[in-house]
This record gives C-alpha cells, structure tokens and sequence, in this order.
C-alpha cells in the first residue's frame, strides 16, 4: 500500500511541475499567436488551472495518507522494540538476582 502511495505521490508531483511548467504567461498564449483564434487565453488559463488545483490537492491527500500510514507503522514498530527491551530487563533483574548478595560474601585479605 505504501508503495503505491508512493507511486502516486511521485506522478502527481512529476505532472504538477510539468503543468505548472507549460502554463501561459499574462498576454500570451499557451500554443503560440496562431493558437488565438482557436483557444482564447482565458480558456486555456482555466483549464491549467483547474487541473493545478487538482494536481495540487492530490498531491496534499497522498502526503497526509504517506504520513498517517507511516506513524502507524512507526506505532507497531516502537511497541515491538518496547516488549524486546522489557524483556531483555527480565532477564536483567533474574541474573542480578541470582548474583549473592554482599552480605554473603567473605571479605578477603590480601597475602
């Protein structure tokens, strides 16, 4: 799932710079001066931009559906390294428990 976010994700963002690399300036005509009789300017600045908005806002949901699928797997990731650990400390506490306590043992001297 991720992966194919990612693949979408990476799309949309290739087609926003390309859309919003080909959009017309002010007073000039995306096609060049013949292009004026068959679109208008208005037009074809309608239509890119339509689409940049949708580019836009598609580009925004795949980055939150990214993130929010990525907190949950650092969720399930962080619960698992917390139940090695606690773990781990078990065995901790049983060792120290097994090792005599300073009361049993003898103090030596030195010869």
């Amino acid at each position: 799932m991720v992966s194919f976010l990612f693949v979408i994700h990476f799309v949309v963002a290739a087609a926003l710079i390309i859309v919003i690399l080909i959009q017309p300036g002010k007073g000039s005509t995306a096609l060049g001066g013949g292009a004026q009789n068959f679109l208008d300017t208005a037009t074809v600045s309608t239509f890119f931009t339509k689409i940049t908005i949708f580019l836009g806002i598609t580009l925004f949901i795949t980055s939150l559906l990214i993130a929010v699928i990525a907190k949950k797997d650092l969720a399930q990731d962080n619960d698992v390294i917390l139940q090695e650990q606690s773990s781990e400390i078990d065995v901790i506490d049983q060792v120290v428990e097994e090792l005599p306590q300073l009361d049993e043992i003898s103090p030596t001297t030195p010869k």
